[in-house]
């Protein structure tokens, strides 16, 4: 194999994994908002353990994550 025996190249294999993030009830709605931006868009979705989806009740808490969730995604700037 062309990689086997030498470590100093680096093989990055994407699975296509789909990950979901399932929250609970948090006591910090917001925490639980960056939390989630955090992982679905720190990376611009670039590495298979990005969250793809979001998993909430279907609750008051669950309607504040979105809401808090989708403030903080539109205050994301992109570019250099």
């Amino acid at each position: 194999m062309f990689f086997a025996g030498r470590p100093e190249i680096m093989l990055a294999l994407e699975m296509g994994g789909n990950n979901p993030l399932i929250e609970r009830e948090f006591a910090d709605i917001d925490v639980a908002a960056d939390i989630l931006i955090n992982s679905t868009y720190l990376t611009s979705g670039q590495r298979c353990s990005s969250a793809r989806r979001i998993i909430l009740p279907n609750d008051e808490f669950g309607r504040n994550v979105t809401e808090s969730i989708e403030a903080k995604a539109n205050n994301i700037k992109s570019g250099a």
